[in-house]
């Protein structure tokens, strides 16, 4: 991978990980209206993604040996 890919990358993930803080601090003071149950699905289904992201899910599957 060129240097340039891996720099991108490494922005891409450090805002991944900042987003994942905030999205779990949010869960933390929302959980109790966060209750899923039988028949909720809208908001785990019909969502795509963007080609950083599944070449970052790619990639890591790869360096776990995953093919």
């Amino acid at each position: 991978m060129s240097q340039i890919y891996k720099e991108f990358y490494k922005k891409y993930n450090s805002l991944r990980n900042d987003i994942d803080k905030h999205c779990e601090k949010l869960s933390l003071e929302h959980s109790e209206h966060l209750q899923c149950k039988k028949g909720c699905d809208l908001c785990c289904m019909d969502y795509s993604i963007f080609p950083v992201e599944f070449f970052s899910i790619a990639d890591e599957l790869k360096s776990n040996g995953i093919t």
